[in-house]
């Protein structure tokens, strides 16, 4: 773990002493940060880091000191996946406990998906301008007013996990062993051949990328193989 937390604010907290020195920065529990794994983290637009860990609280840390946070009707401890905060709420996805919204102002923390639906354990979750994306190990589905639905359920499952979200300015891309798939709002869709790449057999194979200068290139798990997407300004 405190390999994972040095790496983590070295990548956060990073201050250049001059053009080749840096400065590392390393947190334990002597700090006050919990011992539990740190599975997921976020920062919010106050500049607040929030740390999802492994069965243990919800983390604050405001560059100085952590804060556990205490949730009005539950205790707080989950297996945290994904964090995405957004406005007044942090948005969660759990192994076991489903996906959840916790408002930083009330302190209450609330269920948004259905259990009925079995979905899988939380991998992701996407949160859009109009809807909320749950990607679970069996299935995707989008949650809007207050209502979910199925959009993709997956023929083996992502035991795997996720490989890669890549956010661009066009929309949300995900990355799979059961695909290539993407979100904008309300639009979701699985990325399929076209006559320009029906050579291609599975995009399952394609895992990692970036996006630059209007165009996102996955690569295969041996980067001999890539594809290019090019956006319209």
């Amino acid at each position: 773990m405190r390999a994972l937390i040095t790496l983590l604010f070295a990548v956060l907290f990073i201050f250049q002493v001059n053009a080749q020195l840096y400065t590392f920065q390393n947190y334990t529990h002597r700090d006050g940060l919990s011992m539990s794994k740190i599975n997921a983290f976020e920062q919010s637009s106050d500049g607040y880091l929030w740390l999802g860990t492994d069965g243990a609280a919800l983390i604050r840390f405001d560059g100085k000191k952590f804060k556990e946070i205490q949730m009005d009707g539950s205790n707080g401890t989950f297996h945290y996946k994904d964090l995405v905060a957004k406005k007044d709420a942090i948005y969660f996805a759990t192994s076991y406990s489903g996906f959840r919204k916790y408002s930083r102002t009330k302190k209450t923390v609330e269920r948004l998906d259905n259990r009925d639906l079995k979905i899988g354990d939380g991998l992701k979750i996407i949160v859009q301008e109009s809807c909320i994306y749950f990607i679970g190990t069996l299935a995707i589905s989008r949650y809007r007013n207050g209502e979910e639905k199925i959009v993709k359920r997956f023929s083996k499952g992502l035991g795997n996990g996720v490989a890669q979200v890549i956010e661009t300015p066009h929309g949300v891309f995900l990355t799979s062993y059961e695909g290539v798939f993407f979100f904008k709002d309300n639009e979701f869709k699985e990325i399929k051949n076209s006559p320009k790449t029906a050579s291609i057999e599975n995009y399952n194979q394609f895992q990692f990328g970036w996006y630059k200068s209007d165009r996102l290139t996955l690569y295969n798990s041996t980067f001999n193989q890539k594809i290019v997407f090019k956006f319209s300004k």
